[in-house]
């Protein structure tokens, strides 16, 4: 009897052990799968952005081939810089999952430690005296049971608690989200979802960037007024970010969609004075597209 008590147990705690053990393999494996195809994509994106780099090179320096419209060039130039921000995506979403699969390591090799732990008193002998459980004794003579609870009257249902709000979305996951939007070319959502997030985040690592490519979704429809305000804005509020040189760039291709070459001119050359230091794609094509309007 004592000791099928202690297989009864054993199987039990066994049971439970087994399962928390097949959860925390599947929520293990699933990250390192996430990961592996995460690699994936990133090892295909940097093929494609080295083979858009050498075309736009080529184009620079006047090599083989037909050579590109100054448009042309500056959408492949927002191209690279699209997967630019995509293989820094990706090599922070890597970088999550490997932290995700430590730490599932970590709680599997604590949750075993735990489980040998509990099992070893039941390898030995259970104590004398121990026996069987038995049931409950029978109510006294003359106590009445106590009632069961009453059921729920049909057609009503107990007061609903108000749902919590939900999480506060960060920065980076809120900057991700309106990217990925960007990426899939849902540029009106983009537009929104960057909108959104310079009102909740403005002052966040991301912002200058943000602002940046807000202005691309607007360029990318043909709003090139809108797009021009964008890059403008990008450019005085956040001249010191990343994005700065982009920004004044990109200002200067709007304004010359808009038939405003004097201030496509001004912008090409406040890029070439404040930031000598920026991509050589960036500067290049700035000096080409001032010759060709004939700046000052």
């Amino acid at each position: 009897m004592i000791q099928g008590v202690a297989a009864r147990m054993r199987r039990s705690i066994l049971t439970g052990v087994f399962a928390a053990v097949g959860v925390l393999a599947v929520i293990g494996i699933a990250p390192a799968q996430d990961a592996g195809s995460l690699a994936s994509r990133l090892e295909r994106v940097e093929r494609d952005l080295q083979v858009l780099q050498r075309q736009l090179y080529r184009d620079q320096a006047g090599g083989g081939g037909e050579a590109l419209s100054p448009d042309a060039s500056a959408s492949l130039f927002v191209r690279i810089g699209q997967m630019e921000e995509q293989m820094r995506d990706l090599t922070g979403q890597i970088e999550d999952l490997s932290y995700k699969i430590d730490q599932n390591k970590e709680r599997m090799e604590r949750m075993q430690a735990d489980i040998d732990f509990r099992l070893q008193p039941l390898e030995k002998s259970a104590p004398p005296g121990a026996a069987a459980a038995e049931p409950p004794p029978p109510a006294a003579a003359g106590t009445a049971p106590k009632p069961a609870p009453a059921p729920a009257q049909l057609g009503r249902t107990a007061p609903s608690q108000p749902l919590p709000p939900p999480p506060a979305q960060s920065a980076e996951d809120a900057y991700r989200a309106a990217r990925s939007l960007l990426l899939k070319a849902d540029y009106a959502a983009a537009e929104v979802a960057f909108k959104d997030f310079l009102k909740a985040h403005g002052d966040s690592e991301f912002a200058g960037n943000a602002q940046y490519w807000l202005g691309e979704t607007y360029y990318v429809r043909g709003q090139f007024e809108q797009a021009a305000i964008a890059f403008a804005d990008g450019y005085k509020k956040f001249r010191k970010g990343s994005k700065a040189p982009d920004s004044l760039f990109k200002l200067g291709f709007s304004m010359r969609k808009l038939n405003q070459s004097d201030k496509a001119c001004a912008a090409f050359d406040q890029l070439l004075k404040e930031y000598p230091g920026a991509s050589k794609a960036v500067l290049d094509l700035a000096r080409k597209t001032r010759t060709e309007l004939k700046c000052r």
